[in-house]
């Protein structure tokens, strides 16, 4: 059953496909596929009806968002980079863990379009018999290759024979959205809050942290930012040659399925990516990254870190008393672990840097608008190349 191999999702965010039709009086769909196959996993699905009757659509898939391997009873996806593996329930029927996979796509249905929008394509190997008729387990030796390979696919060509053009189309996560991820003692939320307050002045914004990690024993751990004077306070500060700040984000969605959710931000000039996952009682990882087109940039991930005056914080193995008589911003380099509470570690993999006090915008404290030394917080600052949407990992072990 599905509920063996993943939880159901808590939120998720429906997918809206955007379509664009263009002529193809000159193209088949060979030779569209050879011009859009580029150098990675892709393919052509001919559609033939009753021998020698051809159908209304052929598809061609190209950039999938993730490919998932099946061998030997295990299953792997690797996406943006990374490879993870997929839960698999008792007998090794994979096919149930790629449907768990798929429920957290669920599609908006488009009338006018084909019924194949994307999802998985891919192929079954003769071996996986194995796995729907128990007999012939002992029977069948391990084959060389992998049993089964599916991608999945988010963007597709349809070629219209009727109408003699090409459908392009690809999906979009419904904006604007927030989704909470709860198991094992964590909740995780995420927001892809990007719309200004106030009609006019789209830079003074509400809110700059994009996510909050909550811990049932220790409480808010990460997160819970609320700054409307200081853009490199928000969770990816992009910045050209150092000071153009690309804030507030144009462009937002987040997606949760089972114990993962995804955030994705668009800046115009950029995209940055945030992927959280609960792996376990003890432990909550994120993955970040972001992709620019700037000549010169100063990128990094900033994780907001709820400590106040009198908390002493352990860097790398060193007590850190955060004192209020603390004039200006501390920097203080971590190259492997933070320890912000009794039993609480942050390690941001490569290093980062801790910074403290950071005094959030207080629009009644005239005309500083800052807060007072009491509500100061901390930053937890990672940089990125704007070069990978899978860059940095930081874990949250408890």
């Amino acid at each position: 059953m599905l509920a063996d191999v993943a939880p159901l999702p808590t939120q998720t965010a429906p997918l809206r496909p955007v379509v664009r039709e263009l002529p193809a009086d000159l193209d088949t769909p060979a030779t569209a596929y050879l011009k859009l196959r580029g150098r990675g996993p892709s393919f052509l699905l001919e559609s033939v009806e009753g021998g020698e009757r051809v159908a209304r659509y052929s598809f061609i898939g190209v950039q999938p968002r993730a490919r998932y391997v099946a061998r030997a009873g295990a299953l792997a996806c690797d996406e943006a980079g990374r490879t993870r593996a997929v839960p698999v329930p008792p007998g090794g029927d994979f096919l149930q863990a790629l449907q768990a996979e798929l429920a957290g796509y669920p599609p908006v249905e488009r009338t006018g379009l084909p019924r194949f929008l994307g999802g998985l394509v891919g192929y079954l190997g003769y071996e996986t018999v194995r796995f729907f008729e128990p007999t012939l387990q002992a029977r069948l030796a391990a084959a060389p290759l992998p049993d089964a390979i599916f991608l999945l696919a988010d963007t597709l060509v349809a070629f219209d024979h009727a109408r003699s053009s090409l459908l392009l189309i690809t999906h979009a996560f419904d904006g604007d959205a927030a989704a909470v991820i709860r198991r094992d003692g964590w909740a995780v939320v995420l927001s892809a809050y990007y719309h200004s307050n106030r009609p006019g002045n789209p830079f003074i914004l509400d809110r700059t942290e994009n996510i909050s990690v909550f811990h049932d024993r220790l409480g808010l751990v990460i997160g819970g930012g609320n700054d409307k004077n200081r853009v490199e306070a928000a969770t990816f500060d992009l910045a050209e040659s150092g000071y153009v700040h690309y804030f507030p984000p144009i462009g937002g969605s987040v997606r949760a399925a089972g114990r993962q959710g995804l955030l994705n931000l668009d800046y115009g000039a950029a995209r940055a990516r945030l992927r959280a996952a609960i792996r376990s009682q003890r432990l909550v990882e994120l993955t970040a990254g972001a992709i620019t087109n700037f000549a010169g940039q100063t990128d990094r991930l900033n994780l907001q870190i709820p400590v106040g005056p009198g908390t002493t914080v352990r860097i790398d193995g060193r007590d850190v008393r955060l004192r209020e008589s603390m004039t200006g911003q501390r920097v203080w380099p971590v190259r492997k672990s933070l320890e912000t509470a009794a039993g609480l570690r942050i390690e941001p993999v490569g290093g980062g840097e801790f910074i403290w006090p950071h005094r959030p915008w207080n629009s009644y404290n005239i005309p500083e608008h800052t807060s007072p030394i009491s509500a100061a917080v901390g930053f937890l600052r990672v940089a990125l190349t704007g070069k990978d949407l899978a860059e940095r990992v930081v874990r949250i072990r408890a």
